[in-house]
């Protein structure tokens, strides 16, 4: 139900709710021409030496400039008086220009005048921060919160321009404020307080503005109360433009976009205490980062803060490290940080709370190559000069030559170091149970088998330089150049780009398998290879090598199919002291290839064989 209006001689019992019959004019927040665009100084006050040009133009077409050859400030208010409250808060801004000027010679600001209700200025006003040194064609934002004096009335907005040296133009455009009507509030109504029921004036009163203010109105006193209700309206207060604007590149510029205003900011951390260091690792809510031969840790939950007492700090590394060289790899293992240099890792328990953090063990054996790091199921495998270790190995030995999942391939990996080509990059592939480690177009890949069981090592030779790589879902994705491919072991071929526009080709791959020479019996005496039996899918080339001396000597390839159980053995009369077989397949997107077993016949040229 509405609130009554107010009526003249009437018996208002207390209690009584009402609203005004006159209700005083909101003023308008509009700034006439508050971006210049009349193109002169229409809506302005403008002090000499002020004029409208095309220079520094922030929006629009045309901006204020303080011409050359003038020195000394200068200003311009708007002829657009508002009325205020004492104590009323205005947030305004201007853009600013300063042109080619040095540093003090030129620049501007945003400004807030008071008047009093004979609209006499007052001695005080509100300065915005002075843009003094955005030098370079570069325009920066002056912004004023002024909080209206006591015996204020009313205030102009109004843009500042001076020039102490130089003479270079410097300007000001786009005038904006959050300016409100201190007019009565929404849902202000008013009720009668006064102890007995008595009669309204002839007259009505003059309202008061604000809730708690008595008017006394005849036999009734008023007083301002706000009505038990809510009014909602949705309007957008920030839309793009329709075009996309020209983007500043100097962090503290801005550019006008529609009814939006962006600052060009730097995302960089600069805190002084960040190591800036290539060698990271995210842990307990933090980011670790190596700094010499200490680790340092950021805020939780705050990688732009480095400094925070009880929160930010470092880890004494280099109070248990082994020799005197710096950290060059970070690796998690189980929770806990594990940091590297050349001679030595240690195992670090750490937590959201610096006070929690502690040395677990340290080990001397090294690693400089961080990005070779990866936790792979409960272990770490990380990267050494002699080849692929793990923590759990590793650690409980103390001993690179140790047994440990890279001892099968060391040699591979200490030739790919000593070429010195690419930085090693390892990963964990979860969806296949698989460490890689990659050396440009080479791909070292350990495949786990059962819990307990010992994997198997492969190599994977791409067609081209991997760059990079990602894990996404559970598909890999490796870049190379300009290009992404994803894993997929259902193809046993390449994408290659074509040598014309026609597209795409994919071009199968040769996989091989090669087993070391073997002596079959006892060492030094020659066997006689009879034959042999496979069991795979697809189609197979087999050799045999039979001189361990020479690598190069093999039987000629024999093209078979990859599964020779049913019907006789296949014949191979060879007789070696030891026999190597390497088996080649050829990809095919069609049928899948495959090995599952290989059986050789072979009698010993023994006498009591």
């Amino acid at each position: 139900m509405a609130t009554p209006l107010w009526e003249p001689g009437k018996l208002y019992p207390p209690g009584s709710l009402v609203r005004p019959r006159t209700v005083e004019q909101a003023a308008d927040a509009v700034v006439e021409n508050a971006g210049f665009e009349t193109g002169d100084l229409t809506g302005w006050t403008a002090e000499a030496g002020l004029t409208v040009t095309h220079n520094g133009v922030y929006q629009g077409n045309w901006a204020l400039e303080l011409s050359p050859g003038t020195y000394g400030f200068r200003a311009a208010k708007s002829n657009s008086r508002k009325p205020v409250m004492a104590g009323q808060v205005i947030n305004a801004q201007a853009m600013i220009h300063q042109g080619a000027s040095s540093t003090g010679n030129a620049g501007g600001m945003v400004q807030l005048y008071w008047y009093d209700e004979d609209d006499n200025e007052l001695p005080v006003h509100a300065d915005g921060n002075n843009v003094n040194n955005g030098s370079g064609g570069a325009i920066h934002a002056s912004r004023v919160r002024g909080v209206a004096p006591a015996n204020a009335a009313f205030v102009r907005g109004a843009i500042g321009l001076y020039r102490n040296g130089q003479n270079f133009p410097v300007n000001g455009d786009s005038f904006t404020w959050d300016y409100q009507y201190p007019g009565p509030p929404d849902g202000l109504i008013f009720k009668a307080v006064q102890p007995e029921t008595g009669y309204s004036d002839n007259v009505e009163p003059t309202w008061p503005n604000t809730t708690g203010v008595q008017v006394i109105d005849n036999e009734v006193i008023w007083e301002g109360v706000i009505a038990n209700r809510v009014v909602w309206q949705a309007r957008p207060i920030m839309r793009s433009g329709a075009t996309e604007p020209n983007w500043p590149i100097t962090v503290g510029g801005f550019v006008a976009d529609g009814t939006i205003s962006w600052e060009c900011v730097s995302r960089r951390v600069i805190d002084a205490k960040c190591p800036n260091s290539p060698y990271v690792l995210i842990a307990a809510s933090k980011v670790f980062a190596t700094d010499d031969d200490i680790v340092a840790f950021s805020a939780t939950a705050n990688p732009l803060d480095w400094s925070s007492v009880d929160d930010a700090g470092y880890l004494p590394s280099g109070l248990q490290q082994y020799g005197a060289n710096p950290a060059k790899a970070l690796g998690l293992y189980r929770g806990d940080v594990v940091p590297w240099n050349s001679q030595g890792m240690q195992v670090w328990q750490v937590n959201e709370n610096p006070e929690l953090m502690q040395l677990r063990d340290a080990f001397p054996v090294g690693s400089e190559y961080h990005h070779a790091v990866a936790p792979v199921s409960n272990d770490l495998f990380f990267l050494t000069q002699l080849g692929v270790r793990t923590v759990g190995v590793a650690g409980g030995s103390t001993n690179l030559q140790a047994g440990d999942i890279g001892m099968p391939i060391d040699p591979l990996i200490q030739a790919k170091l000593a070429e010195n080509n690419y930085e090693p990059m390892g990963l964990y592939y979860p969806a296949q149970g698989q460490y890689w480690l990659f050396f440009g177009d080479e791909a070292f890949v350990y495949t786990m088998n059962q819990l307990g069981k010992i994997g198997a090592w492969s190599r994977y030779v791409f067609p081209w330089v991997i760059d990079d790589w990602t894990i996404r879902g559970s598909d890999l994705y490796l870049r190379h150049g300009d290009e992404v491919s994803v894993v997929d072991i259902t193809r046993e071929s390449d994408e290659m780009l074509a040598a014309t526009e026609a597209g795409r080709v994919r071009q199968p791959f040769e996989w091989v398998i090669e087993w070391p020479y073997l002596d079959f019996g006892a060492m030094g005496v020659t066997k006689q290879l009879i034959g042999f039996d496979i069991v795979g899918t697809g189609i197979a080339s087999i050799e045999f090598g039979y001189d361990q001396t020479n690598d190069s000597y093999w039987t000629t390839p024999w093209e078979i199919v990859a599964d020779s159980v049913p019907g006789q053995i296949l014949m191979m009369p060879l007789a070696a002291p030891t026999l190597s077989v390497r088996l080649t397949y050829t990809g095919s997107d069609t049928q899948r290839t495959g090995w599952d077993a290989l059986n050789l016949y072979l009698q010993d040229f023994r006498t009591a064989a």
